[in-house]
């Protein structure tokens, strides 16, 4: 359920816009651009996981805070701010457009866009908001996935299907029949400096398609279990999405951007519309229902630790309450950018280059410097275990009903997690029940006509009356062992219970003891050749980014034209 989550935080709105950026790069730079994020992200996403390990941070604000003082901790809030502030925008942008096709391809009706935008945001996308745990959405996130996963196989199936033909489909445009030919240039048609400007402009948006940074730190909070192993299955689950995740925007974006070629839209169901298919109007009805929710997944993390600005936690009612506050502003005001602007990967380019250089950056890269003394530092958390009980999250209970008979789990359990099991055996008690069935049971049988004269034949089961006797004091024995058996076993599993919560429960309050850092002496003493390479990749992103910005903000204002 955790993978869930990611995957479909990962691809949601930014896996429709990586066919235009391959149209627009050609399919060399693309490729390239698009491994070296990969590459960038599954380096740098350790060292983030490891930091906030090791910090215990409940929120991406509070690693920095932690790491690099209160002003760092400040600067990630407003950087994870307009970073998801441009992503939701495009959710509710996707959404509108999708259904406004919809009902204007087959039910020739004309919505005006702004309404439906609206609507969707206020009625549908504000409700969703409310949702106070990430785990109540384990569940709609999984069926989000298997969206996801029915529109990438439906562009390798259409893929593989026209490829041959070289065509896609044939349009009316303008009152002109045209065709969507299959093309895609390997390089742009621009001098090398302005090839370099557009590898540039993309790079922080490629890494935005990646960004599951926020949602970590709450991930380590609410997953149940020893603290240890909290990072493993995090780690397992985290870098299972991005690999799945990544293997659909290769697919997505070569396969999209050869199908349309100069045809290519910002968002590549609006491409699709051009040919009227009802499978893919369907299909991007259903990835309208993804982006929506994904937007409360995005705003989670963002309202969580804007709660915790407050000194308050939103699992209160109080913070629940400002969480509320919090979550109606942020859908007015990403409702207020929808209306005015449509250019979903414009937006996704601006938002992610003014902020990507600390979330995306800064703060995974200083983690490397650092990760050898901040080990040092913590190494009691490494040593953390729960030798007796310990709680486990309902997927362990899931994978253990079906590799086992129902009637095994709970002795699989207790093998597995140390309890003693008590065993109350009546061996004798046994045998006599077998013995007496069978010695003291014999047949008779009875021939007797019914009222029509046919004849019928009866056996009827005769038992010794001694032997009757016998078998129901065994029976009555048996009975109260059963009961007794019963009241022994209910007292020792409240004992097992007790005991093992008691003991969970004091060493959960020994986690939950504030980590104390000394942040001067992470950096100083840290490894010379850490500090050199973590400074200069710093250093190089921190120019990319700069370059990012200027050439997004270009788009953004010719789209205003």
């Amino acid at each position: 359920s955790n993978s869930l989550i990611v995957f479909t935080s990962v691809l949601g709105s930014s896996l429709l816009t990586i066919p235009f950026i391959y149209q627009k790069l050609g399919w060399i730079m693309g490729m390239f651009i698009h491994i070296h994020s990969i590459i960038s992200i599954c380096i740098t996403i350790n060292y983030y996981i490891e930091g906030c390990f090791y910090t215990k941070a409940k929120s991406y604000k509070d690693l920095g805070r932690k790491l690099m003082g209160n002003k760092m901790g400040i600067l990630l809030e407003i950087s994870l701010l307009i970073a998801y502030y441009g992503c939701m925008t495009s959710y509710i942008i996707i959404s509108s457009g999708s259904i406004v096709n919809f009902v204007k391809t087959y039910f020739q009706l004309t919505w005006n866009p702004l309404f439906v935008k609206s609507i969707l945001a206020i009625c549908i996308i504000l409700p969703l908001t409310m949702i106070k745990s990430l785990k109540q959405l384990s569940t709609i996130s999984s069926v989000a996935g298997l969206v996801i996963i029915i529109f990438i196989i439906s562009i390798i199936v259409y893929f593989s299907t026209f490829v041959g033909q070289g065509s896609l489909c044939t349009f009316v445009e303008n009152g002109v029949q045209q065709q969507i030919l299959f093309q895609l240039q390997s390089a742009p048609n621009q001098s090398t400096p302005t090839q370099m400007l557009f590898f540039f402009m993309y790079v922080p948006s490629l890494h935005g398609n990646y960004a599951v940074h926020a949602i970590i730190p709450r991930f380590l909070t609410e997953l149940v279990g020893p603290y240890a192993l909290k990072k493993r299955l995090l780690k397992i689950a985290v870098y299972s999405a991005l690999i799945t995740a990544s293997l659909g925007f290769l697919l997505v974006g070569f396969m999209g951007a050869t199908m349309f070629g100069v045809n290519g839209r910002q968002n590549v169901f609006n491409a699709f519309s051009l040919c009227k298919w009802l499978y893919m109007d369907i299909i991007s009805l259903g990835y309208a229902f993804v982006v929506i929710i994904n937007y409360p997944l995005a705003l989670y993390p963002v309202k969580a630790s804007l709660v915790e600005t407050f000194h308050d936690s939103i699992e209160t009612k109080h913070g629940y309450r400002k969480s509320i506050i919090i979550n109606m502003v942020f859908v007015t005001l990403t409702l207020l950018l929808a209306m005015f602007l449509d250019q979903i990967v414009s937006i996704f380019g601006l938002f992610s280059s003014i902020s990507g250089f600390f979330t995306y950056f800064l703060v995974p890269i200083y983690c490397y410097i650092i990760l050898q003394q901040l080990k040092m530092q913590q190494a009691k958390l490494d040593e953390i275990e729960v030798k007796d009980l310990m709680l486990i999250d309902n997927t362990a209970t899931a994978v253990m009903a079906l590799i086992a008979p129902i009637e095994s789990v709970r002795k699989m359990s207790m093998l597995i997690f140390g309890q003693k099991e008590l065993k109350i055996e009546h061996p004798e008690a046994n045998r006599h029940r077998m013995l007496s069935l069978v010695k003291a049971q014999s047949n008779v049988q009875f021939k007797f006509q019914d009222e029509n004269g046919v004849e019928l034949n009866a056996t009827v089961s005769r038992i010794d009356p001694k032997a009757q006797l016998q078998i129901n004091e065994v029976q009555r024995k048996n009975s109260l062992l059963n009961v007794i058996e019963h009241a022994v076993q209910e007292l020792d599993d409240e004992e097992q219970v007790s005991d093992s919560s008691e003991k969970f429960i004091k060493e959960d309050a020994e986690q939950k003891v504030e980590v104390e850092l000394d942040m001067k002496k992470l950096f100083v003493e840290s490894a010379l050749h850490r500090k050199v390479v973590g400074i200069a990749i710093i250093i190089v992103y921190a120019a990319i980014c700069v370059v990012g910005v200027a050439m997004n903000a270009i788009d953004v204002a010719l789209a205003f034209r």
